[in-house]
């Protein structure tokens, strides 16, 4: 959360907003009281979104799921997201013309 504050701070400052404790604590309190919360729902129903619980996600299940399992232990050392994008969108997941229908249940997790 104090990530969170800081990011909303930094953000003040690039529009030149309130920078000080009280700009930090009216960022907190749009976070604990909900206001925040409900801000992002607007925007993504403004978006054509269907988030309706941040905390649980309703993930419509796929016809078709594959579990990929690594043959060693370790950590992930980086991940080429262009064409991790590019296979999303293959499996159905994104457009590649603006008429094209996405398959809400398409993607990878």
């Amino acid at each position: 959360m104090e990530v969170t504050y800081m990011l909303s701070a930094r953000w003040c400052i690039s529009v030149k907003k309130q920078i000080d404790e009280e700009g930090i604590d009216k960022c907190r309190k749009t976070i604990e009281d909900g206001s925040a919360y409900h801000k992002l729902l607007d925007l993504i129903h403004a978006q054509g979104g269907i988030l309706k619980q941040l905390k649980i996600w309703k993930i419509p299940a796929a016809k078709f799921a594959m579990e990929v399992k690594s043959s060693e232990k370790g950590f992930i050392k980086e991940i080429d997201s262009f064409e991790l994008g590019l296979t999303s969108i293959s499996l159905g997941a994104g457009r590649e013309k603006i008429d094209d229908i996405i398959d809400m249940k398409a993607g990878i997790l």
